[in-house]
């Protein structure tokens, strides 16, 4: 395991108060913002996470993300996961109905 994969799964999963970093997480993560948070490469530490089942993924708007296996924390964060991207979108099309109207 390379040493970046290595960090970012010890950050990933190192325990704060009982808590792993994703199960902190108010809306899950992407890929994306993992990398931007841990300023590491986070792709093959996360396919090795979701392998053990130790994190859950799902597509929302063509993006995955990441959410804790506790059921009431993923839903949670599902929750405001939503949330967040019905804001942008109301966002864009108010923008879009402003230019055009």
């Amino acid at each position: 395991m390379g040493r970046q994969c290595f960090l970012a799964t010890v950050i990933l999963w190192k325990p704060s108060k009982h808590k792993a970093f994703i199960d902190k997480s108010e809306m899950g993560y992407s890929a994306s913002e993992l990398k931007d948070i841990l300023s590491v490469e986070t792709k093959e530490p996360l396919f090795n996470l979701i392998r053990k089942k130790r994190i859950i993924r799902k597509k929302s708007k063509g993006i995955y993300i990441y959410f804790s296996v506790k059921a009431e924390i993923r839903k949670r964060q599902e929750f405001s996961r939503n949330k967040y991207d019905n804001k942008d979108n109301k966002l864009k099309a108010s923008i879009i109905l402003f230019f055009f109207t």
